[in-house]
């Protein structure tokens, strides 16, 4: 993360052309306040029991395939076919195990879709989300330092000094200080 934090600006991309203000990475800046923790939404008797039909599914799948390994060996011996050629008998059953892996799945969404459950995000979280404002990568760091040196007091070393908080070491967070320009207010 600091190979990204200490990238001037004039820095080229991986394809070798300059880099631009357009392609600076940017972070969502959270608002000071605390964020209550929402509880998770209880599953219900229906999505308890899909979850379990797919887990098992999952299981009989993988099953079937070690199933497959370890009889390799004894096919190959009954059906003559030589130990070059016995990776073909795990193809043949890959393949069309894959195939009826896609058809179900398709089927699934296809009855997901007939009973017309959509799946819709909270608009208030989504209006919320809208208003986040978005800085620079450079910036919003500078603002994070910031906060924490506020909250220590300016107090960088120590126990409960901001390297312990933003969890750097005392010269490194010196060094992003004096990299960013931060000054201590008089």
């Amino acid at each position: 993360m600091t190979d990204v934090l200490d990238r001037p600006s004039s820095a080229r991309n991986d394809d070798g052309a300059a880099a631009t203000a357009a392609t600076t990475p940017t972070l969502a800046v959270t608002p000071d306040y605390p964020i209550q923790a929402q509880p998770a939404p209880r599953m219900s008797t229906r999505a308890k029991l899909v979850l379990f039909l797919l887990c098992a599914a999952n299981f009989m799948v993988a099953v079937d395939f070690s199933i497959l390994n370890i009889a390799v060996p004894s096919i190959g011996k009954d059906l003559g076919i030589s130990e070059a050629n016995l990776q073909w008998v795990s193809t043949a059953f890959a393949l069309p195990s894959g195939g009826f892996l896609l058809l179900s799945g398709r089927i699934g969404d296809l009855a997901v879709i007939a009973q017309a459950r959509l799946y819709e995000v909270d608009d208030a979280f989504y209006q919320k989300l809208k208003k986040v404002k978005r800085l620079p990568l450079e910036e919003a760091e500078r603002q994070h330092i910031l906060r924490v040196l506020r909250q220590t007091k300016w107090r960088i070393a120590g126990p409960r000094g901001a390297a312990v908080l933003l969890g750097m070491k005392r010269t490194t967070l010196q060094a992003r200080i004096r990299k960013l320009g931060i000054r201590r207010p008089i």
